[in-house]
């Protein structure tokens, strides 16, 4: 050998094979742990959403003084979708307002049960006729709930 090589630096073939299996093992533990925390995430976003959409029907009932409905659809392989009905006051008739919110599949529908119904309806005084609960899951299987209370009309989102 000459000289040259005797003063060289840097990594031998087993070193840089030891770093890369390293690594290797790194990403393969942390990537689930990724991907569930990002699939709560979508389910718990989900829930807040639904939350909204319900508190916010709820106070459309109190400012209009009339009654507002949601009725929700569930679809089997497939995340659902609700809409909005408001009642007409002169026939006092229930009357699609034409919104309706498509869930993601982060956090499908998986029931809506209200007295067995799959709607609520909120007075003019801000009450639900019938509590009850939506049920949302996420593509692992996990399920928060949204509950209605039947004569306040208190949203709230559980495990």
């Amino acid at each position: 050998m000459s000289r040259l090589y005797e003063h060289e630096e840097g990594f031998s073939f087993f070193e840089l094979l030891a770093v890369v299996l390293m690594l290797a093992v790194l990403v393969a533990i942390g990537v689930p742990s990724v991907q569930k925390a990002m699939s709560w995430g979508g389910l718990n976003n989900g829930a807040r959403a639904v939350a909204s959409d319900l508190r916010t029907a709820q106070q459309t009932a109190v400012t209009r003084a009339l009654k507002v409905q949601i009725r929700f659809t569930v679809v089997t392989g497939e995340p659902g979708y609700y809409d909005f009905y408001q009642e007409d006051p002169s026939t006092h008739a229930m009357v699609a307002t034409g919104k309706r919110v498509t869930l993601e599949r982060a956090a499908g529908l998986l029931s809506a049960d209200f007295d067995g119904q799959p709607q609520v309806e909120f007075d003019a005084l801000g009450g639900a006729t019938e509590g009850g609960t939506v049920t949302l899951a996420n593509p692992l299987g996990e399920q928060l709930k949204i509950t209605v209370d039947a004569i306040t009309g208190r949203v709230k989102i559980t495990k």
